[in-house]
C-alpha cells in the first residue's frame, strides 16, 4: 500500500496510514516520515539511538536519545526525551534530567 523505505521500523496510525522511522543521508540520523492514502510527509530528522511507538488516536511517540550527534547537523534538534507527535502538533512529555545526558553520574554520592 505504501512505498516505504527498506530498513523502517513503521507503527500504524490507527486511521488507515502509518508513521516510519528509517536511516536518513547522514548516517547518526533517522528520519521519521507519515503516510497517508494520498500523501506523504516529512516530519522530523531525530538521532539514530531514537526510537517509535504506537501512540493513541493516529499519534506516534518518539523517544529521542541524541548522545550530542547531531545538535550541529540538523536546523531545528529535537530536546532528548519523550515526544508526541500528531499530524499537526508535537509536544515534549518528558525529559530525562541533564545528570542523565552526562554519563549518569550523580555528583552528589
Amino acid at each position: 500500500k505504501f512505498a516505504v523505505p527498506r530498513d523502517a521500523d513503521i507503527v500504524s496510525d490507527g486511521n488507515g496510514g502509518v508513521w516510519t522511522i528509517s536511516a536518513a543521508e547522514q548516517s547518526h540520523l533517522r528520519e521519521v516520515k507519515r503516510y497517508m492514502s494520498n500523501s506523504t510527509h516529512d516530519v522530523v530528522t531525530v538521532p539514530v539511538e531514537s526510537a517509535l511507538y504506537y501512540g493513541p488516536g493516529g499519534k506516534v511517540w518518539i523517544n529521542v536519545e541524541s548522545d550530542d550527534v547531531y545538535e550541529v547537523s540538523v536546523d531545528d534538534p529535537l530536546e532528548d526525551g519523550l515526544w508526541l507527535f500528531g499530524s499537526h502538533s508535537k509536544q515534549l512529555l518528558f525529559s530525562p534530567p541533564s545528570v542523565a545526558r552526562n554519563g549518569g553520574v550523580d555528583s552528589d554520592g
